[in-house]
């Protein structure tokens, strides 16, 4: 099982400062903004429109303790939302200390993850069942109509386990911030 990362330990001390929200924002503006600008003007992310979206990337990024480019990569505009990529979900997952998964299963026929949290005591615990995913269940959903699925259907049956148990076993490590849909791609 994992334990604290640099990542973990930057948004630990961002939310334990003492500075007001506004104070913090304030200062945190022009530096984001000029990022945004280069970023969007590289064209690299093809998802990105506007200045303003690669703003609100790399702010969500920020908030997160990811890098600037980690948050443009990892961060995705779904029908007009910015929500957080499996990767990054798994990443914030594997950072915390508190949770923790194991992959069980993993093909391009099926995905299974076991999701964990350590207790006070020091021990880890299985956290209910384990979240599992199938390609037959995407076929049903009617999830292989996306090209997606039907190019990378391991990553995606993957992305899906972890969005899935992301909801249902550590939703607190985003305090509300929008997740993908699973019927939707990444």
């Amino acid at each position: 099982m994992t334990m604290n990362s640099t990542a973990l330990a930057k948004r630990e001390s961002r939310a334990n400062t003492r500075l007001s929200l506004a104070d913090t924002i304030r200062d945190e503006i022009p530096a984001l903004k000029e990022l945004a600008a280069l970023y969007h003007e590289s064209g690299s992310f093809t998802d990105v429109k506007s200045m303003a979206q690669a703003f609100v990337k790399i702010k969500a990024g920020y908030d997160l303790g990811f890098l600037p480019h980690v948050a443009m990569a990892g961060i995705h505009f779904i029908q007009g939302k910015a929500v957080i990529g499996a990767g990054l979900l798994a990443s914030l997952i594997k950072d915390s200390g508190k949770y923790d998964y194991t992959v069980t299963k993993h093909s391009k026929d099926e995905c299974e993850l076991q999701f964990f949290q350590l207790l006070r005591d020091g021990q880890w615990a299985k956290m209910g069942v384990p979240v599992h995913y199938t390609i037959e269940d995407a076929k049903t959903a009617g999830l292989t109509k996306n090209p997606v699925w039907t190019n990378h259907p391991k990553s995606m049956l993957f992305a899906w386990c972890i969005r899935q148990g992301f909801r249902q076993y550590t939703a607190d490590l985003l305090r509300g911030t929008p997740i993908a849909d699973n019927r939707e791609a990444e």
